[in-house]
């Protein structure tokens, strides 16, 4: 197989490129998997890069040598060669086939070796029997992706007291986008990993992202009502629905449930977390059995796998 080397220039690191290659990764190693920042080089974009979309992330050059060789291969098949412009760049060279443009590459001022490619449709090179080698143009070490994302900035509250809430996970509900924002989640917080039940349950409900279909959350009434001792809290009972207030703040909306053999037993349909955190009050997530996500891992790949077969 023939093989082209491109030169990658991370310019920025976006969660978008994360999930993406997460999504890839898993669905290519059959697991679910961290990932390098050079998984991102090798990963992100999978199946075409074009400047115009990926350009203010990541710049594309393709070498000397490659270049030569992707003019012999267009030649000997009979590609189509076209002059073009390009985004911005008005000297580029444009190589076709019948089901579409393989490549578009451009002289750059800014380029002192090789040239500036404009698109690269991935996709196809493959189906015509080239691989794509990409390697960074930095010569030194690649920030670590927690390094990355970590929020320096992020206000630390020692919890005074801690709130239990209860919650149970449907796995197979989950998808694995689902697990790339958890996992993205993570590496804010400095940690690089593959997600826990627990962190996507931290994912979901720090987000407010409680939905029946994957997550359900519960908290203890006597529970909310021990927090009364500390602070100024305030309810509000109406049919079945209760909501509480932290020093005047909306904290958390709570059903109660029909036909509990616990009547203490609350649903939480809304939560602040950080109303709770700046309040002094931690949040302690307890998983009540939930199937292990990553025993889940390979249902949630191969129906991700079908949902983007022909993409991908």
């Amino acid at each position: 197989m023939n093989a082209l080397e491109i030169l990658v220039r991370i310019k920025r690191i976006v969660g978008d490129i994360v999930k993406e290659a997460f999504i890839v990764k898993a669905i290519k190693e059959g697991s679910i998997m961290s990932l390098s920042t050079e998984d991102l080089i090798n990963l992100y974009p999978y199946n075409a890069y074009d400047y115009r979309v990926d350009g203010k992330n990541i710049d594309y050059i393709i070498t000397e040598d490659s270049l030569a060789l992707l003019a012999d291969l267009a030649k000997i098949n009979n590609w189509s060669i076209d002059n073009i412009k390009y985004a911005e760049f008005n000297d580029c060279i444009s190589i076709s086939v019948n089901e579409g443009i393989l490549s578009v590459t451009c002289k750059d001022k800014s380029i002192h070796e090789g040239e500036r490619v404009a698109y690269l449709d991935k996709s196809l090179m493959r189906k015509y029997g080239i691989d794509i080698k990409v390697r960074s143009i930095d010569n030194e070490p690649l920030t670590p992706l927690e390094k990355v994302f970590e929020n320096p900035t992020s206000i630390v509250v020692e919890s005074l007291i801690t709130l239990p809430v209860y919650f149970v996970i449907n796995p197979t509900h989950l998808g694995l986008d689902v697990l790339a924002d958890t996992y993205i989640y993570l590496l804010t917080k400095g940690l690089n990993r593959v997600p826990t039940n627990t962190d996507t349950a931290e994912y979901l409900i720090s987000n407010n992202k409680l939905s029946d279909a994957y997550i359900k959350a519960y908290v203890l009434r006597e529970d909310l009502n021990t927090l009364s001792e500390y602070l100024d809290v305030k309810l509000n009972e109406k049919d079945n629905i209760i909501e509480y207030s932290i020093n005047g703040e909306h904290a958390l909306t709570a059903s109660t449930i029909q036909g509990s053999i616990n009547p203490n037993l609350l649903k939480i349909n809304w939560i602040d977390p950080e109303i709770f955190r700046m309040n002094g009050v931690g949040i302690n997530l307890i998983d009540l059995g939930s199937t292990n996500v990553l025993d889940c891992s390979e249902i949630l790949i191969e129906r991700t796998r079908d949902e983007l077969r022909g993409i991908l």
